[in-house]
């Protein structure tokens, strides 16, 4: 089982959960058939200045995955290969997953989840719980460290921050 979270301003959006082996097909079809839905409560404004942010997992690489962004989200997505690339585990951008992802998971294994069913909904629970100064802090820390790496033209500034 794999999930997907979405940051949008202050709020999660999601999760989505998706069975079985993450591959470029189911992936490809949660952004053609769901990821609209979990944006509808998003305004309109918002949406249109979104960019889809994606890790190195090579799901999100797949050829039906980018057939699938450029089709829906043309020139709003960030990815390993993408129209803006992204080194996919690079130390230095990753803290919004350190920090927010950290707290997520520290939350949801509180206690051991003892079903697949019971590991869905401490995650459902505990996105719900997440506060917005929390979700708030994480975006703003990412921010501030892809300011400082575009000021340093690319290179590492771990040592700036």
């Amino acid at each position: 089982m794999h999930y997907w979270c979405g940051i949008v301003g202050d709020q999660i959006i999601g999760p989505h959960f998706i069975d079985g082996n993450l591959t470029g097909e189911p992936y490809a079809h949660f952004i053609r058939s769901r990821l609209g839905t979990l944006l509808e409560n998003v305004s309109l404004n918002v949406r249109q200045m979104i960019w889809l942010w994606h890790d190195g997992c090579p799901a999100h690489c797949a050829r039906r995955v980018r057939d699938a962004l450029n089709e829906l989200y043309p020139n709003k997505w960030i990815r390993r290969g993408g129209l803006v690339s992204w080194l996919p585990r690079s130390p230095d951008l990753t803290r919004l997953d350190l920090r927010l992802w950290r707290a997520l998971k520290n939350a949801v294994y509180q206690e051991v989840p003892t079903t697949p069913e019971n590991m869905k909904q401490r995650i459902i629970a505990v996105c719900i719980r997440i506060s917005s100064d929390t979700i708030r802090h994480a975006r703003d820390a990412a921010v501030r460290r892809l300011q400082v790496c575009i000021d340093a033209n690319g290179h590492h500034f771990q040592y700036l921050l």
